[in-house]
């Protein structure tokens, strides 16, 4: 938002998948950003920028031009860890969140127990859905991805395709400062200035409201397991990413 202004482009903030609009299709999705992007054109607004807490999204299998696309992704099992407190215990700005109704004991349990105890499915894969933020609409993509479903290596293999061919660039959270430099050289019309946006004080502010509370770190006996059980494909998939974000970023 606070690039938005200071480098005078169009933002739209998509909302998909909200109330009447929860069964978004991808066609929908696409009629939608493609009628804000005429309308900022229209206004003599660009460019244009569509930001979506969302996957990759085919414009040309309905008539329309393909746009720059981009991501950022962390560590998976960080994400994880993240979203697991987070669903109990809400944010520094909304403290009472939860993602359901927990009993206190499941609400209370630590991450680590949670793997430990048996919950988590230890030696089981636990599907983590990181690669349905970046396979798109393909109908590989949502066919389960179950660590005995014979289609998994294909899913993986077919989102690492898409990574290659589709994203201009995917950033990586734990090399936050890196990523913005990046961006801001390959997208300079929206990027331009990020470095010095993203530590002023109103946007630090910002982003420590929207941390996580209460979160636990994960030991380190859990995550080696973790790494080569339930996460192992995630983990391949963002390795992968970051070997292209630091080929981008070296060259």
């Amino acid at each position: 938002k606070e690039l938005a202004i200071k480098n005078n482009f169009a933002q739209y903030i998509v909302l998909m998948g909200q109330g009447a609009n929860k069964d978004d299709t991808e066609e929908m999705l696409v009629k939608d950003i493609y009628g804000e992007y005429n309308k900022a054109m229209d206004k003599g607004q660009s460019p244009f920028i569509a930001v979506k807490h969302e996957t990759i999204l085919n414009f040309t299998k309905f008539g329309k031009e393909q746009p720059t696309v981009f991501n950022i992704v962390r560590d998976p099992i960080d994400r994880f860890v993240s979203n697991y407190y987070f669903c109990r215990f809400g944010s520094i700005s909304m403290p009472n969140y939860r993602c359901r109704q927990y009993p206190e004991d499941k609400r209370l349990m630590l991450v680590d127990d949670f793997f430990t105890t048996g919950h988590g499915k230890v030696g089981m894969f636990a599907d983590t859905h990181y690669v349905t933020w970046l396979c798109g609409y393909n109908p590989l993509c949502k066919q389960s991805i179950s660590k005995t479903d014979a289609s998994k290596p294909a899913v993986y293999s077919y989102t690492k395709n898409l990574i290659m061919n589709d994203y201009l660039v995917i950033g990586v959270l734990e090399e936050f400062k890196k990523t913005l430099s990046l961006f801001e050289y390959m997208m300079p019309e929206i990027f331009s200035g990020a470095l010095t946006t993203v530590g002023s004080e109103k946007v630090k502010s910002a982003a420590a409201a929207m941390k996580t509370n209460k979160k636990e770190g994960l030991s380190n006996s859990t995550r080696f397991f973790l790494e080569r059980n339930q996460f192992a494909y995630d983990m391949d998939l963002y390795s992968f990413i970051r070997a292209k974000f630091h080929k981008q970023y070296e060259t």
